[in-house]
């Protein structure tokens, strides 16, 4: 959820997030949000319900 935060945060101040590689260890294998077509869809869902951006830690 907090890369969908980030990504809804910097559309709205006009930055894009070019992608979130999530990579497991030494095995050399790894996931792009990109790649997978995950990273536009979740900044654009939290936009469009209007979903609070920040939380506090």
């Amino acid at each position: 959820m907090i890369t969908a935060k980030i990504s809804a945060g910097g559309k709205l101040l006009g930055i894009d997030v070019v992608d979130h590689i999530i990579v497991a260890g030494n095995s050399g294998e790894y996931y792009s949000m990109r790649a997978n077509g995950d990273l536009n869809e979740l900044g654009e869902q939290l936009l469009k319900t209007g979903e609070v951006i920040a939380e506090p830690w």
